[in-house]
């Protein structure tokens, strides 16, 4: 029996811990992080909720248009989390700003229980 792995049909077997070892790179080199929300208590619950995930993070916050242009023209950023409604604009014309100005770079947004993610 042959396979993608090696031919033989037995695959390939990972070493123990290889799981835990990715985790811990990845914990060792924050991730860069643009946080586009208005609201203090709700930046506050998505920073808990992503370190009790277990994410090590370095994040800048956006609370509106202007501050979001100015912290994409002043630095790169792994991922966007952004509200989907906010004063006087949406998280859909974010989506537009960064189709503009910045490259491949994750964008999810959401508004209440639902949740939508883009790849720019």
């Amino acid at each position: 029996m042959s396979d993608n792995f090696g031919g033989d049909g037995a695959g390939v077997a990972m070493k123990t811990g290889t799981l835990e070892e990715v985790g811990t790179l990845k914990a060792a080199a924050p991730l860069h992080v643009l946080i586009v929300e208005n609201l203090p208590n709700d930046v506050a619950l998505m920073l808990l909720e992503l370190r009790k995930a277990g994410l090590y993070l370095d994040h800048t916050l956006g609370r509106n248009k202007e501050q979001f242009r100015h912290a994409l023209q002043q630095d790169q950023f792994d991922a966007i989390l952004c509200d989907y409604r906010l004063p006087g604009w949406t998280g859909l014309e974010a989506l537009q700003v960064l189709r503009e100005t910045v490259g491949d770079i994750l964008l999810s947004f959401g508004h209440r229980d639902t949740r939508r993610r883009s790849r720019c």
